[in-house]
């Protein structure tokens, strides 16, 4: 057998506690991804030039039911800069629900919609901004259900209003508060009587539309008209509601008009023209919401249909004259609700779906800004994660990570997101990175890069390549030995053709089955010395299944004991050897699980959760401590949304946590990087109230961190190159080493707070040409080599005040020659070695 690098273990507390100081380290959230629009649906959008002709840009404002715009944090209110491309709040935003906007003759913005309070201020259900502050608009609650500026320059208003017994009416708004226009609209008493669209005519006429059969006493079929003084009836436009009225350039009356009621059905655009309405095409098979001009007289609508009569269109489609066609493509705004046209001819689309804000530049759709998103689902999530070096890689239910389409996978490199090809379809549970840099990927994966794979693939940075045929089953877990190897795990029976157990060993070329006695294999974990663990369900053919941890010896797997838990337990290698494990339970106690080297111990966890139970993740931070994440709130009772840390006899919060604007968040991954920093996958948009959608990361205001700070000289063996094998964290064990040493040779390692540089040759005539002390000495300690290489171990405090000091390491180099003695004496580079603290 051949001799193990040797290896220095340095007692050096005292050593280190000499330079320790007071430095005042904190964990923190970093600010992640935002989204490509808003994290919710949008129901609104309008123009606004907040100085009228003054330098400041024209905002789009946007309105909805949102807590993000780009990477803000907003409340249902947002301008978003069209020269830009970024998104801002606007005055604290609104309480609730914004549905409508309007901007008056002055400059001033009106928003209408269900809340109680914009900015702070009281304002039921509509408000006020003037660039400055909010102010309401009344004192009594309006529901507003549609909204205009009349050529007066007044605010007129249609929906439940006061007055009427909030029964559907139309009232204007002056200094002596709001002026009802006619009397209540009634109608069928079957169908709810409605007020959805009012526009502002040519002739200082307003026009409205809904569902009703009379305004006042004036019998009226779905659109009526407000001549100054009474309502009139305008035509028969059919249909059974209206939702939307515009006006078009030459002044004819535009309608959007459903045929099915009240939830929406068949469509159909009406024009009113000399006195008459006509359709303007074909029918469209579902509802029709909005419709705007464009410079050339084109029509273009918007709503949830997906064809004109026989005419593919999907969501948003265009009126050239002669018939309907899909305007640019298949919109990524899955479910229309309103359209905007920009000044320079190109067209925002609101609504829910695909970030809920799409542009059309005049040739093709594209998001407003940068972010993580999902045409596919509402929210997008991060299932897995996985870091390796400088590249971190991430899979789950997204389509766009950002300024890149990426879909459900991507990797993070040179400070940029980048896709992996045309991404994967499936659901992905699993990734690795293997140390050439290639990404597997594990789940329930059915494609990858557009070639069919069976629920295992692998990205080799140029294409996706599959394993064979694959597993027959899903992929729960993957890692990587300490040798490159690739363990799989999960609930399958055979990989690329070969037998198993759920588990099985790839060596770059072909798959090993190892071990066999379980056949739902949860986790996957490698502990320091380079030892398999996995958390499994085992079979046992006497007696019913029970769940546990094992280890791989080399030949079979030794099972380590059982944990009382319906489900296959997660299992957490701790660097000084602990071994943890988690799993669903559905009593309150216990989660969290310790091995003591022969029983399982369950750790105080006082946790609260409410169904649907989310297994925890669990991962290790530099100094030791473990962070617990799944769906909770509360965790040894403290507040803690999804995420704590556990010293061993407390439990701290991690900021806020993990939160999102409706419902718990959940946490689905957790993975560390080369640097310490911890990162999250799951469900939720807010770490410690910035914003993060769907990955987070958590790092220290006192990073540790290694580099070389200074050239080696040249021995009979090459460089002697030292090296961080890990990074110097309080309560951690620093471990370097250095290669490229002669087969015999005796090193000392220096260790000092500060750098010099003193030439060797001066001092003895061993000394090889270009040799320095590059270390100001202060402990010294020989070591010899084995296999050209020296490791040393220094184990550092647990001292938060170690924060910050600045270790030098360098190893003298002695070779010995053939009689036994040293020949000659070379230096390696040095380490400039920053203690950190998490």
């Amino acid at each position: 057998m051949l001799p193990r690098p040797h290896t220095v273990l340095f007692a050096c507390a005292a050593f280190l506690s000499a330079a320790a100081g007071r430095a005042q380290c904190t964990t923190q959230w970093r600010a992640g991804e935002g989204v490509p629009g808003t994290d919710n649906w949008v129901a609104t959008t309008h123009l606004w030039d907040p100085d009228g002709s003054g330098p400041a840009n024209e905002l789009l404002v946007v309105g909805g039911a949102f807590a993000i715009a780009g990477d803000r944090r907003v409340a249902n209110l947002a301008t978003y800069d069209l020269a830009t491309g970024t998104f801002a709040d606007l005055g604290g935003g609104c309480d609730g629900d914004v549905t409508h906007l309007a901007v008056l003759p002055t400059g001033e913005l009106v928003v209408a919609g269900r809340f109680q309070h914009a900015g702070g201020v009281p304002a039921p259900g509509i408000a006020r901004w003037d660039g400055t502050q909010w102010t309401a608009v009344g004192t009594v609650a309006v529901d507003v259900l549609a909204m205009t500026v009349d050529a007066g320059g007044d605010l007129v208003v249609a929906g439940l209003l006061p007055g009427f017994g909030y029964n559907p009416a139309v009232a204007r708004w002056n200094a002596s508060g709001w002026q009802l226009l006619g009397g209540p609209f009634t109608g069928n008493p079957n169908l709810p009587v409605s007020i959805r669209a009012i526009a502002a005519l040519p002739n200082g006429d307003l026009a409205v539309g809904g569902c009703f059969s009379s305004a006042g006493s004036t019998p009226a079929n779905r659109v009526a008209r407000w001549n100054g003084s009474a309502w009139q009836a305008l035509g028969n436009l059919g249909g059974t509601q209206v939702l939307g009225l515009k006006v078009a350039a030459n002044g004819d009356l535009l309608a959007c008009a459903t045929i099915g009621y009240p939830n929406g059905g068949p469509s159909f655009v009406g024009r009113h023209h000399n006195g008459a309405w006509t359709q303007v095409g074909p029918v469209a098979n579902d509802t029709i919401v909005d419709l705007v001009e464009m410079g050339n007289g084109d029509l273009v609508t918007t709503g949830r249909f997906t064809s004109f009569g026989a005419t593919p269109a999907h969501y948003v489609a265009r009126w050239d004259g002669t018939g309907w066609s899909q305007f640019g493509g298949v919109s990524p705004v899955a479910f229309g609700a309103c359209l905007c046209v920009l000044p320079a001819g190109e067209l925002i689309a609101a609504g829910w779906g695909g970030g809920n804000l799409a542009r059309w530049n005049g040739q093709a759709w594209s998001a407003l800004c940068d972010g993580i998103g999902s045409s596919l689902t509402a929210s997008p999530r991060v299932n897995c994660v996985a870091a390796h070096r400088d590249v971190v890689a991430i899979a789950g239910t997204f389509t766009k990570i950002g300024s890149v389409e990426a879909f459900s996978i991507a990797m993070h490199r040179d400070g940029d997101w980048h896709p992996l090809g045309t991404g994967i379809l499936g659901i992905p549970r699993a990734l690795a990175i293997l140390p050439n840099g290639d990404v597997v990927v594990g789940g329930s994966i059915l494609e990858a890069g557009g070639q069919a794979c069976s629920n295992l693939a692998r990205w080799d940075g140029t294409a996706w390549r599959t394993f064979g045929s694959g597993a027959n089953g899903w992929v729960n877990a993957l890692a990587v030995l300490p040798d490159g190897d690739l363990v799989a795990a999960g609930v399958f029976s055979l990989i690329d053709g070969t037998p198993c157990s759920g588990v099985a060993r790839w060596d770059g070329t072909h798959w090993w089955p190892l071990g066999s006695g379980f056949y739902d294999v949860t986790s996957l974990a490698v502990t320091e010395t380079g030892t398999l663990l996995l958390g499994a369900r085992f079979a046992n053919p006497a007696a019913p299944s029970f769940v546990g941890v094992a280890q791989w010896t080399g030949s079979s797997w030794a099972r380590q004991g059982v944990i009382s838990m319906p489900g296959p337990p997660r299992v957490l290698a701790m660097p000084g050897g602990e071994i943890y494990a988690t799993g669903i339970d559905f009593s309150p106690q216990p989660f969290l699980w310790r091995w003591n080297g022969s029983i399982w111990i369950p750790q105080p966890v006082g946790l609260q959760q409410t169904p649907p139970y989310v297994p925890w993740q669990l991962a290790a931070l530099p100094g030791g401590d473990i962070v617990v994440a799944g769906g909770f709130t509360t965790i040894g009772g403290i507040a803690a949304n999804g995420i704590a840390r556990w010293n061993r006899t407390a439990w701290t919060p991690l900021g806020t946590g993990l939160t999102k604007p409706n419902g718990t968040a959940t946490v689905d991954a957790l993975a560390s990087t080369p640097n310490g920093d911890l990162l999250v996958g799951g469900d939720f948009s807010f770490a410690d109230d910035q914003v993060s959608v769907g990955l987070a990361t958590l790092t220290t205001t006192c990073p540790a961190s290694s580099a070389s700070s200074g050239t080696a000289c040249r021995g009979q063996a090459g460089y002697a190159e030292l090296s961080a094998l890990t990074l110097p964290w309080t309560g951690a064990v620093l471990r370097t080493r250095a290669v490229g040493l002669p087969a015999a040779a005796l090193g000392v390692v220096v260790h000092g707070f500060g750098a010099t540089n003193v030439p060797l040759p001066p001092l003895t005539p061993l000394s090889l040409p270009g040799c320095a002390l590059l270390v100001n000495p202060q402990q010294l300690t020989l070591a010899f080599a084995a296999r050209g290489r020296i490791e040393t171990s220094i184990s550092i405090p647990n001292d938060p005040g170690l924060a910050g000091v600045v270790l030098h390491q360098q190893i003298l180099v002695g070779e010995i020659g053939p009689q036994g003695a040293i020949s000659a004496i070379t230096s390696s580079n040095p380490l400039r070695l920053t203690v950190g603290s998490f």
